[in-house]
């Protein structure tokens, strides 16, 4: 039956009358790319499949296929990758000068994001809810997924696979941020990264610390040392109860002063510890010392920055050369082919040449150090290095700080961190021990690498994906 010229006209205005419905609407983002299917929908509305291109409005939940993903643009350049068989509203997203906010809402799957412009005005006013808990963010580039017996799946699927990706970050932290004061920082392979309390450490990270500020570092073995303002220090090898790696552990100090307690691996092999500076190495038995090394001491690495500190008025350690306080144990000194073994409260001073001479008592800026003695900072050892499995909420943090929160407890998680809270929301945000290889090797692009002129098509077990026939349809 052939439509009236009447009823065109109805239709035609019926069809724009819903696209200015739409366009009246808050438009929020974009889709930047779509595989498989995903659909966009606000409360009392019919769902609309979105592609590349269509608008996101405030209110949307947008959902991915499970065979599919979708990567979003959003109005303030925060981006983000959904991944499959996610579920996904847009609550509140205000750009407004002086009311930058943005609430949003994990119902099931993950993403992987990098906050935008309302995250760096207001990172209060960003927040990302699930059923048991609240992210925080503080501009941010971080992946969060809600797990049943998907991600314990995916990694034994990563077990069996052979080889690791090249350029991975270490699989395991060997020690992590117990207290902060101040600003600190990692770096690892020339990229540096902030530090917060409870940050990860990594064999071959050099530590330091800013003008005014203290460090205590607790690690697997339960050694803690403490470090003093305007400090370097490399953790050169730390391997401990490892399976591939006989116990050991070798740290670097280039610049500054530390305070350090040794634990199980220092009582059960001594000889397996060591502290090296450039001109002398130091042997512990079971042990609690106090270190300074500045002047001729401060490794090559580290000279420049020490001068600058020092025209700055930051050098706040008048010692000039290596001294070494032993206050618990016993600890011995070598250098210049001598040991020079301390008795408990003797102090030993290396100088430029490697001539080792013993103080007649422990100079006064040894004894006023700045960072705290580690022995008299507790640890909560399990909570530190804690794992977690099976389902609930996993988060990782590439860039920036996340706060996780849930309980009334908030745990922080800094650059390559994680925590995890189980299904039920019991028990509170845990730290977990590495990040999860199913979010490592995570196969789904980020946000902002993302080349939608260059996409790649991904591949599902059992999907002919791109093909005739394909499955993606499936939600």
């Amino acid at each position: 039956m052939q439509a009236t010229h009447k009823q065109k006209l109805l239709l035609m205005l019926g069809l724009c009358a819903a696209a200015a419905g739409v366009h009246a609407q808050t438009k929020v983002g974009e889709v930047v790319y779509a595989q498989g299917i995903a659909t966009a929908q606000r409360s009392g509305e019919a769902a609309r499949f979105v592609a590349k291109g269509d608008a996101l409005l405030e209110g949307d939940v947008i959902t991915t296929s499970s065979r599919g993903y979708a990567v979003l643009n959003m109005g303030d350049g925060a981006k983000m990758t959904l991944r499959p068989g996610t579920v996904f509203a847009v609550e509140k997203y205000d750009q407004k000068a002086g009311q930058e906010s943005a609430i949003m809402r994990l119902f099931r799957g993950g993403f992987r994001a990098v906050t935008g412009l309302i995250g760096k005005r207001n990172p209060s006013g960003v927040s990302i809810n699930t059923v048991t808990a609240t992210i925080g963010i503080r501009g941010t580039e971080f992946d969060a997924r809600l797990c049943t017996t998907d991600c314990r799946q995916e990694s034994q699927q990563l077990a069996e696979s052979s080889g690791t990706p090249s350029g991975a970050p270490p699989a395991q932290a060997v020690a992590r941020v117990v207290q902060l004061n101040g600003a600190a920082s990692a770096v690892t392979q020339g990229q540096s990264r902030s530090l917060a309390a409870g940050a990860p450490l990594f064999e071959g990270d050099v530590i330091r610390t800013s003008g005014e500020s203290t460090a205590v570092l607790g690690f697997r073995d339960e050694s803690r040392l403490s470090l003093n303002p305007n400090t370097a220090l490399r953790i050169d090898k730390f391997s401990y109860l490892a399976q591939d790696k006989a116990d050991n552990m070798l740290f670097r100090l280039l610049r500054g002063g530390l305070r350090a307690v040794t634990g199980l691996m220092g009582k059960r092999d001594p000889r397996k510890v060591q502290f090296q500076t450039t001109v002398a190495t130091i042997g512990i038995r079971g042990t609690g010392l106090d270190m300074s090394c500045e002047g001729p001491c401060v490794d090559a690495s580290e000279r420049d920055a020490a001068a600058a500190d020092a025209g700055n008025g930051g050098g706040n350690l008048p010692g000039d050369g290596l001294f070494v306080v032993d206050w618990e144990g016993s600890v011995f000194v070598e250098a210049q082919g001598r040991n020079q073994p301390l008795e408990l409260n003797q102090t030993a001073f290396v100088d430029a040449r490697g001539l080792i001479r013993l103080l007649a008592a422990v100079p006064e800026f040894m004894r006023n150090m700045p960072a705290p003695r580690p022995d008299q900072v507790q640890v909560d050892w399990g909570a530190l290095f804690n794992a977690a499995n099976d389902g609930g909420l996993y988060v990782s943090v590439r860039e920036g700080l996340v706060e996780l929160r849930a309980g009334g407890q908030v745990l922080a998680l800094g650059p390559l961190d994680a925590g995890f809270l189980n299904e039920f929301g019991t028990g509170g945000p845990q730290r977990l021990e590495r990040i999860p290889e199913f979010m490592r090797h995570d196969p789904f692009p980020l946000p902002n690498r993302f080349d939608p002129n260059n996409a790649r098509i991904l591949q599902f077990p059992g999907a002919s994906t791109g093909q005739p026939g394909q499955d993606l349809c499936n939600m």
